[in-house]
């Protein structure tokens, strides 16, 4: 299952996903996109199923979760993204744009894992995908680099309270900007990460952040 598999890395790694064979759930806002992603894996070996949600609304992810209960009352695997990163300004008169960071990284990313862990098999996987901010400053960026951060603090809890049933818990954070090696990561290098961690040999991986980063935190 992918959460925001309608755009940007979210889309590379349902596709990722889908290539490698896997049956897939992908959830987001963007009906058309998710529909035409979908086709992917119905040319292929996998199957794929639409859900709509705006995970940032809790009624709608509610929902959400239901349908999903519905649908498939066992999961293998979770992946969320959690990779807002727009500015914020001190001065503006209140903290909502740092607000809406923490509800689209942080509140929404704990909703999802929380609301299909009941879900996983014992043995599944939960990946959140972050960017670098998660442990670098950006001028501008308070709520990103804040709400990014505290995901992988998030992610290493997790890791542990899951780890009895040998469900592992994980990040990946992706550089944004160019690196040592000229350039960000390409989304579909980021997706490789992830199935890896989503896979049957990173059993023994839980409660890291994996850095898809060119070098940058060498």
């Amino acid at each position: 299952m992918v959460f925001r598999a309608d755009r940007g890395v979210g889309r590379s790694v349902a596709s990722a996903l889908m290539d490698a064979g896997w049956d897939s759930i992908l959830v987001g806002q963007d009906e058309a996109a998710l529909e035409v992603l979908a086709l992917r894996a119905h040319l292929g070996a996998a199957t794929a199923d639409v859900v709509i949600c705006d995970l940032d609304d809790r009624a709608s992810a509610d929902a959400a979760f239901e349908a999903i209960r519905e649908r498939a009352p066992s999961l293998d695997g979770v992946v969320v993204m959690a990779d807002r990163t727009e500015e914020t300004e001190l001065d503006e008169p209140d903290t909502r744009s740092f607000d809406v960071h923490l509800e689209a990284n942080l509140a929404s990313t704990f909703r999802a894992l929380r609301g299909m862990s009941p879900l996983l098999r014992e043995g599944g996987r939960m990946v959140a995908v972050a960017t670098q901010l998660a442990r670098a400053g950006g001028a501008g960026l308070h709520g990103a680099c804040a709400s990014q951060a505290a995901v992988v603090g998030m992610i290493r809890a997790l890791g542990l309270e899951f780890a009895p049933k040998e469900i592992t818990v994980n990040a990946v954070l992706a550089a944004t900007g160019e690196t040592p090696i000229g350039r960000a990561p390409r989304a579909e290098e980021v997706a490789a990460a992830v199935v890896f961690l989503i896979g049957p040999d990173a059993g023994a991986i839980t409660g890291q952040a994996l850095n898809v980063c060119g070098g940058a935190t060498a």
